[in-house]
């Protein structure tokens, strides 16, 4: 189906044509196809998807089938031809199909290996996929199957962690370590695989965070209207920045870049390494609730929400906005995934798609199109304060915790019914979703499948 739909009205005569003169027979168009025309189009399909199509092709199951577009290559080229071409045509029917199957299970998840597709929105073609064994192939593409099973249908081991003494306003995972602010003047730094303290060191009152663990150093805003830069080992504050008038809410890190934004209207981007301020974005009229950054097709683009009741994407080459969307009521949080961007409003999360291209002068074009709202009069029934993407689910955050399916969006789980209680912040990757709460305590609920979750 996802071929047929990008086809013009004189294709799909052909198709039927086909379709008539086969009967019940079925038509493999693959076969019809050059070999690296069917290997693009099999790149971009779902696992199921892949299945039909391997169906169709007469393959067997698992990774045993045939790809359409290897064996017609196969049939006109001969044995003793495919044998002296080059390696990438000489690669198994087995392979290819556990190849193009791998690159869609990977699709979204942020933490996918070399060679992989790169997350970020609408980040382009992936790259070419490094060249695998077949055991390797189904190995990699059983742990997915599990991961995702996992996610959505197994309820996850919940630890609490103790490093506050207050209510803990912000967290941020980034490469598999967690940093965690509070009111009472502490950052944490944490190992989310093992959940073992690294770091702890007293900083000021945190409104926000973020950390850049290749470069060993943690943000922090506060709301006495600074960020600082900490080294991370020593607890050393490496720079202090001082441009804001009002409380800073939200601040995101990418190399030696820091974006912040605060209740005075301003977003700000700075150097930290020298300490200096790199430019402003003008536009927003209300408080900045949130910022994320993302590299899409090459260059760095700055995501930021605001009370104004506007989401707007920028250009940190140029400082000016690209591209925006308004919602009619104050925007309170959001995050960027692959290709989409969660934003939740009072009793709402919606989902926009995002797509990118470089247009004529070499800069990024930016289309926030298509939007889908979560239906939340069975979940939430109040404002949702915090939302995180990892990729394939999404995590929101009010009086209650709930995981979402993106495609298509659907509730999987409850992780904490709602209770009256204000909770404090929110973060989540590949394998956790991590709360804090107003007590001082952080909350991991662990869907790493290895450790034994139990199904719902």
């Amino acid at each position: 189906m996802q071929v047929l739909d990008a086809c013009s009205p004189k294709e799909l005569r052909f198709v039927h044509q086909q379709l008539v003169q086969r009967g019940s027979h079925g038509v493999d168009f693959l076969r019809m196809l050059p070999v690296e025309l069917g290997q693009q189009i099999l790149s971009h399909l779902d696992v199921r998807s892949l299945g039909r199509a391997q169906q169709a092709s007469g393959g067997g199951g698992g990774g045993g089938g045939g790809d359409a577009a290897l064996r017609a290559r196969r049939g006109r080229a001969g044995a003793d031809a495919r044998r002296q071409a080059p390696l990438w045509r000489s690669v198994s029917e087995a392979a290819v199909v556990w190849e193009a199957m791998l690159r869609s299970l990977r699709r979204g998840w942020p933490d996918t290996p070399a060679g992989a597709p790169a997350g970020g929105p609408a980040g382009g073609e992936p790259p070419q996929l490094r060249r695998l064994g077949i055991a390797d192939l189904r190995r990699e593409c059983r742990a997915l199957r599990a991961r995702e099973h996992t996610w959505r249908c197994c309820r996850p081991i919940r630890r609490a962690l103790f490093p506050h003494a207050d209510k803990v306003t912000a967290l941020r995972i980034r490469g598999g370590v967690m940093a965690s602010g509070s009111y009472d003047r502490m950052c944490s730094v944490w190992d989310v695989a093992s959940q073992r303290l690294l770091h702890m060191f007293e900083t000021h009152t945190v409104s926000c965070i973020d950390l850049a663990p290749a470069h060993g150093v943690v943000a922090t805003g506060s709301f006495n209207r600074e960020i600082r830069i900490w080294q991370m080992e020593t607890g050393e504050c490496l720079q202090t920045l001082t441009q804001h008038v009002n409380a800073v809410l939200a601040l995101c890190m990418d190399g030696d870049m820091v974006f912040s934004g605060g209740a005075d209207c301003l977003l700000i981007a700075w150097d930290w390494r020298r300490g200096s301020l790199a430019g402003t974005f003008a536009g927003h009229h209300g408080k900045i609730s949130a910022v994320c950054c993302a590299r899409v097709c090459g260059e760095l683009l700055l995501f930021s929400a605001s009370f104004d009741g506007t989401l707007r994407c920028w250009s940190t080459r140029t400082f000016q906005c690209i591209a925006s969307a308004r919602f009619g009521q104050p925007v309170l949080c959001m995050d960027v995934g692959d290709g989409i961007i969660a934003a939740g409003t009072d009793q709402a999360v919606v989902l926009i798609a995002v797509k990118a291209r470089v247009d004529a002068t070499g800069g990024v074009a930016v289309d926030l199109g298509a939007r889908r709202e979560l239906q939340l009069e069975t979940s939430f029934g109040r404002a949702v304060h915090h939302v995180a993407l990892n990729g394939r689910f999404l995590a929101a955050f009010g009086r209650e915790l709930t995981v979402w399916g993106l495609d298509p969006p659907v509730l999987h789980q409850r992780l904490i019914e709602g209770d009256g209680l204000s909770h404090g912040s929110l973060a989540m990757d590949s394998s956790c979703v991590v709360v804090g709460e107003a007590d001082g305590h952080v909350v991991v609920f662990d869907f790493t499948p290895a450790r034994g979750v139990s199904p719902v």
